[in-house]
């Protein structure tokens, strides 16, 4: 039975050591791409902003329950909180008053509040799309033209797939960055720091209740983000093995054709997909570990809150107008914060694959590309010269012994000579 649950643990979870380099990343990768970023900085500003007015809006309809059950249906004016002040007192005021005034005048708000929300997410959405494109489009051709200036010695120690890899599926890891997590995370961001300022208006010991679960929200996350990237990064090396590995076997398909290698080829990336299969399955597991133990906190939290709300209406030290607006921000909270709560785990996979980016950024090139040079100072002859030359890969067998020849500018030299005599190693 041990022997069972230690190689299912091995199987699914890979030991440390196979993923050594994703330790070397961390959040200060995404600085690097900064740079792509610079012309959308203006748009990326509207972005916030729209987001900003969006969260404000949806936050502000469960509190519409409160003013329902207590002003429409109850006869009991609701009044802003003194602690609010100034123009935006004024107008939420107002809003109030005309959404408490009467059933037919709280609907007219509500659907405006609807129209609002949804023109406010069609702009933001569109604009994030555009975002999207430009960094991609620079990123990629970025790369690409970088990776093309990059020293041969590279690409004889790198296999044509996994380059590949990078510059597709680890650039596309990065655009699921701005096109998911920048939105999502920032709209949760706000909405989080409006429906907090609303229950504290309604309740704060209600709300510090729930604010007691985010220290052990911050402990899961640091013990399951450190196993989430590690995974990630075998995950995304796994990928890039197995098109490397498909790369060559198409490009190369005489030579396994001629050498009858079919179901060679086949068995080797079947056996590669199922190590990828496997290392998916426990990225989601461990990923579903910290996503369940946040849940289940969130859950308590809002037990308790439901008791010890519940006792203060019914106590009378709490209207039912304020517990079930409590109770129905609760579920945004949740969302909301199970959003925030994920996104550490979430972006170790895009840190994975800007760690494998930037790798290949760091490269030197072998030149700057437009950047002249004054040839006219060279004294290039175009002569090559062997005098005395001599070359062994191993000192029992000399490869070249004692050449001499010397090549003038518009030769043309041919060599031959048997199969290991040194024609490849005079080239």
């Amino acid at each position: 039975m041990r022997q069972t649950i230690r190689s299912s643990i091995n199987r699914y979870l890979p030991s440390a050591n196979k993923s050594e380099k994703a330790t070397e990343y961390s959040w200060d990768v995404l600085l690097f791409f900064v740079p792509f970023f610079k012309p959308f900085f203006l748009t990326v500003g509207v972005i916030l902003l729209f987001t900003a007015l969006r969260s404000l809006f949806t936050a502000f309809i469960p509190y519409s329950s409160k003013i329902l059950i207590d002003s429409v249906f109850g006869n009991t004016p609701v009044h802003i909180p003194e602690t609010l002040t100034g123009p935006f007192a004024q107008l939420t005021g107002s809003i109030v008053t005309v959404m408490g005034s009467s059933l037919s005048g709280f609907i007219v708000v509500v659907v405006i509040i609807g129209i609002c929300i949804g023109i406010l997410d069609s702009i933001r959405t569109f604009l994030t799309i555009r975002v999207r494109e430009g960094f991609v489009v620079s990123l990629r051709t970025a790369l690409y033209t970088h990776v093309l200036f990059i020293p041969i010695r590279f690409f004889r120690s790198e296999q044509t797939g996994s380059i590949i890899s990078r510059v597709s599926q680890d650039t596309a890891q990065l655009q699921g960055m701005v096109l998911t997590q920048f939105p999502q995370t920032t709209s949760a961001f706000f909405t989080l720091i409006f429906t907090f300022g609303a229950i504290l208006l309604i309740s704060t010991p209600l709300t510090l209740i729930f604010i007691a679960i985010l220290p052990f929200i911050w402990i899961i996350n640091y013990i399951i983000g450190k196993k989430v990237k590690r995974m990630t990064y075998l995950e995304l090396q796994e990928l890039s093995e197995i098109f490397a590995r498909m790369g060559e076997a198409i490009a190369g398909i005489e030579i396994v054709k001629s050498h009858a290698a079919e179901n060679r080829e086949a068995d080797v990336i079947s056996t590669k997909v199922r190590e990828l299969g496997d290392i998916r399955i426990g990225n989601s597991l461990v990923s579903s570990f910290g996503e369940k133990g946040r849940a289940t906190l969130q859950a308590g939290a809002m037990l308790v809150i439901l008791w010890v709300g519940g006792t203060q209406v019914l106590t009378g030290s709490m209207s039912v107008g304020d517990f079930i607006a409590f109770m129905a921000y609760l579920p945004i909270l949740g969302s909301n914060l199970q959003t925030i709560s994920s996104f550490p785990l979430d972006m170790q996979k895009i840190i994975a694959a800007g760690g494998r980016v930037r790798d290949l950024f760091v490269i030197t090139k072998e030149y700057e590309p437009g950047i002249s040079s004054d040839y006219s100072q060279l004294n290039i002859r175009g002569e090559i010269t062997f005098d005395h030359l001599s070359f062994y890969y191993d000192e029992r067998k000399i490869i070249l012994d004692n050449i001499s020849n010397i090549i003038r500018p518009g030769e043309i030299v041919g060599i031959i000579g048997e199969t290991g005599a040194g024609k490849t190693t005079v080239e």
